[in-house]
């Protein structure tokens, strides 16, 4: 086992959602906005304790992205697509053998390119093996 089990894991719970938008996994084709954009973006490994065992912190990046408004007027999608992004991943949920810490954090939007609105939420879990 390794720490991508536990990215699987957590693309598999972005997957599983209730109707959600258009998903663009890691290394797939682009969907149509609005979307979620899923990446793998990393994490740690350390030992846990003296029996061998290893703690993983994986952690995941979505991006969600949807048409970008005019100037001055308010994101009332795009927030309602964090909103249950965040919802799936509440602190102390534990599923595929991971448990969310803390809850996911919302970044500061990315720049408008080509009219499209993009909010990266980061997802981080800790499981041992």
């Amino acid at each position: 086992m390794s720490i991508t089990a536990g990215h699987q894991a957590l693309i598999r719970r972005v997957v599983t959602m209730t109707d959600p938008p258009n998903i663009v996994l890691p290394n797939g084709e682009g969907k149509g906005l609005p979307r979620y954009v899923v990446q793998a973006a990393g994490g740690a490994q350390t030992p846990a304790d003296m029996t061998g065992k290893t703690r993983a912190f994986p952690e995941i990046v979505v991006r969600v992205e949807t048409k970008a408004w005019p100037a001055g007027q308010y994101f009332i999608e795009s927030d309602a697509l964090v909103a249950a992004l965040v919802a799936r991943f509440p602190p102390g949920a534990k599923f595929d053998g991971v448990k969310i810490d803390r809850a996911p954090d919302v970044r500061p939007s990315l720049p408008v390119t080509d009219g499209v609105l993009s909010i990266p939420v980061v997802i981080r879990a800790t499981f041992i093996f």
